[in-house]
């Protein structure tokens, strides 16, 4: 649904597709009946129930993934010494690839006076240091974490998924904290899934536990007033109101920040990741109607997702 637009389309015109461990729910395939019409799909899962569920697949192979893969990977010895060459007559394929992960996907640029989501986001992963965990609550904040942030290791980003649960991130961070209690650990939330589980500062605070939490603040649930303006064009009581942010760190012994302009992004985000005494909020007042993009709108196909940010 909020998937790279270059793997979209590479999915779309494959003509093998290897489905390890994936479900094919709904958010992954867009229209079923249009989703990757001309591969032949190889789909392997642990649950048999998930196989063929949602889509008809050439192949569907039930198995834990470590044997089946092992197994696949000990059949294919014999022919890894040619890989070079075969890759080689797959150049064409990759380029063309390539050529897609330059098309424009969604903005990041700065509007006269306002902060994007997008952009806070990046400057969050361009000062965390490399062996750092991120969570996520539940909304546009997640998509575009999980579109912006490069995992260069296992493990370190922590979301609900498809679950959709909202307060999920906070106390997950809390319990990172704890078990890693050396390292950066940042809770990246909406101001409607903060809300949910914000209590738990005192969690953090009595166990001195120097968790970090940005809050992308649009004063919007945000995905639902998505949906509702780009689908509906009818809000619907996604408009809220968030606590004030520093008096609420005051009445549980954290430090609360509050940036409202883009040239205070870098400064608080650094003196935010150096405390190491006690939980630590960030306020980001965003635009307010920033869109998640790439997106696929109900009923549509993968490859027919919309791209540009229309301005509000």
């Amino acid at each position: 649904m909020h998937g790279h637009y270059w793997t979209n389309i590479a999915i779309a015109k494959a003509d093998v597709l290897l489905v390890i461990g994936n479900r094919l729910g709904d958010r992954q395939t867009g229209n079923t009946s249009r989703f990757a019409k001309n591969a032949k799909i190889v789909h392997i899962d642990l649950d048999p129930t998930s196989l063929e569920k949602n889509v008809q697949t050439f192949l569907p192979i039930q198995g834990d993934i470590k044997n089946v893969v092992g197994q696949l990977l000990d059949a294919s010895n014999d022919i890894m010494s040619s890989y070079a060459d075969i890759m080689q007559t797959r150049s064409e394929w990759t380029t063309t690839i390539d050529g897609w992960k330059n098309r424009k996907q969604g903005s990041s640029e700065q509007m006269p006076g306002l902060m994007t989501p997008q952009y806070v986001i990046e400057r969050l992963f361009h000062w965390m240091p490399e062996k750092a965990f991120v969570t996520t609550e539940v909304g546009q904040h997640q998509m575009w974490t999980a579109q912006r942030f490069n995992l260069s290791r296992p493990r370190s980003f922590v979301t609900s998924g498809g679950l959709g649960t909202m307060g999920f991130g906070f106390p997950a961070a809390i319990g990172i904290q704890a078990a890693f209690p050396e390292h950066l650990v940042l809770d990246i939330a909406g101001d409607g899934s903060f809300q949910m589980t914000l209590q738990e500062l005192a969690t953090a605070r009595d166990n001195g536990l120097p968790v970090k939490v940005a809050i992308i603040n649009n004063g919007y649930l945000g995905m639902v007033r998505q949906w509702q303006d780009k689908t509906w064009n009818r809000p619907s009581h996604s408009r809220m109101t968030s606590p004030d942010y520093i008096k609420l760190c005051e009445a549980y012994g954290a430090q609360g920040f509050v940036i409202e302009s883009q040239d205070d992004v870098d400064q608080v985000i650094q003196e935010a990741y150096a405390i190491n005494d006690r939980p630590v909020i960030m306020d980001f007042r965003v635009r307010e109607k920033s869109d998640v993009y790439p997106w696929v709108p109900a009923g549509g196909a993968n490859d027919e997702m919309l791209l540009e940010e229309t301005q509000a």
